[in-house]
């Protein structure tokens, strides 16, 4: 991993892929908490070390949820990429996209949830 250097904007391309579609592309001047805060919090639980990772939560709209044996990819601007498979001993499966109402951007959800009539 490369180190960046402390910035007042944050402002680094983050894009998610499952079994390469890409399903997530924000930037981090758009998180609810920049990075600067999310560190901070962090470090007064916890003593963070090189390579650690702060999981911060996402809009989850489009994403759904992961399932066994899928391959999923987050790459940060200037910091890399990382590859990860999915494993779920119990080989479960689930619905793909969340429905976030009306206004929702994931076509497929939309489908599904679409009121009859």
């Amino acid at each position: 991993m490369k180190a960046i250097r402390p910035s007042t904007t944050w402002d680094l391309l983050v894009r998610f892929w499952n079994d390469g579609q890409l399903r997530h592309h924000y930037n981090t001047d758009d998180m609810e908490h920049h990075v600067p805060e999310l560190v901070e919090f962090a470090t007064t639980v916890m003593t963070m070390l090189s390579g650690d990772i702060i999981a911060c939560g996402t809009n989850h709209e489009g994403l759904g949820a992961l399932q066994d044996g899928e391959t999923v990819e987050i790459e940060i601007q200037h910091i890399g990429r990382m590859s990860l498979k999915v494993s779920d001993p119990l080989k479960r499966g689930w619905e793909r996209g969340v429905y976030m109402g009306a206004d929702s951007t994931n076509p497929e959800a939309v489908t599904r949830h679409r009121p009859q009539g």
